[in-house]
């Protein structure tokens, strides 16, 4: 079983057909890829969360909450928040690569990803809390999808997902389940 995870003070319990993993504070992204920067040239970024389900093969799941934050909008419209899930996303799937091939080093936790990474079976979920009305939220859904497409389309084009609460997550995600915890939605900077 699962235990839940937390991102941006959303809680996401993961069912038993689900194995998921928090990426970017597991020890595979902390001594592995992210190790690799440079001066002026950046370093990796890792998604929030790896996940493996048979329906979605390897999903790679960005959380952001953007509730109580004036300046999200234009972060959105900008473009900036879709092209960091790119990067991610990239990054990401380099870092998996590289702890599944060194074998004997990382548990059996991974053991789950193997078969889907092999077989091309991705998906990617970014999950985005923000304080436009549910029916704006709709109208933009396709923008978003769209958007997000083309920063990732070049691993799939298929299962591409921009949800949240209001747009029913819960429910296109089968066996799982995202709450709010106590400040959730308050942005803090």
């Amino acid at each position: 079983m699962n235990k839940p995870l937390v991102f941006e003070k959303l809680q996401f319990e993961f069912g038993p057909s689900w194995h998921a993993v928090c990426w970017d504070k597991d020890k595979a992204y902390t001594d592995g890829i992210q190790r690799l920067s440079h001066e002026g040239l950046g370093g990796t970024k890792g998604v929030d969360c790896l996940a493996v389900h048979s329906r979605f093969g390897v999903c790679f799941l960005e959380v952001t909450d953007g509730r109580g934050d004036a300046q999200f909008a234009r972060t959105i419209d900008s473009k900036r928040v879709f092209a960091e899930v790119g990067f991610k996303v990239r990054d990401t799937l380099a870092g998996l690569v590289s702890t599944l091939s060194n074998e004997g080093s990382n548990g059996d936790k991974w053991e789950p990803f193997r078969q889907p990474l092999r077989d091309g079976r991705f998906s990617v979920v970014l999950w985005i809390e923000h304080d436009a009305p549910a029916r704006a939220q709709e109208a933009e859904h396709s923008f978003y999808t769209d958007t997000l497409r083309r920063y990732v389309g070049w691993l799939t084009r298929r299962r591409l997902l921009v949800t949240n609460l209001r747009l029913g997550g819960n429910d296109l995600l089968p066996d799982l389940t995202v709450t709010n915890l106590e400040g959730a939605g308050q942005h803090s900077g």
